[in-house]
């Protein structure tokens, strides 16, 4: 998937993290038996979540790949 634009769009970085995900799909039965999640970074901006693929296991040279983008409307 590709993302035209500029994070700038989404306003302020407000917070950052890991997480594990479970997701439904062609290989469900597979990994339903080994019970193992998927690890996924989230990144929350004022006005959109993108979530993402951590690369590399070196925490000083973290790099990601985007895998998801969720636009989010403030109501203020």
């Amino acid at each position: 998937m590709t993302v035209q634009g500029s994070l700038a769009e989404l306003g302020r970085l407000l917070l950052q993290g890991g997480f594990s995900i479970w997701a439904e799909g062609k290989r469900d039965r597979l990994r339903e038996l080994r019970l193992k999640p998927m690890q996924r970074h989230v990144f929350l901006y004022e006005r959109g979540v993108i979530l993402c693929k951590r690369v590399g296991k070196d925490p000083d040279k973290a790099t990601y790949h985007f895998k998801h983008l969720l636009k989010v409307n403030a109501f203020k």
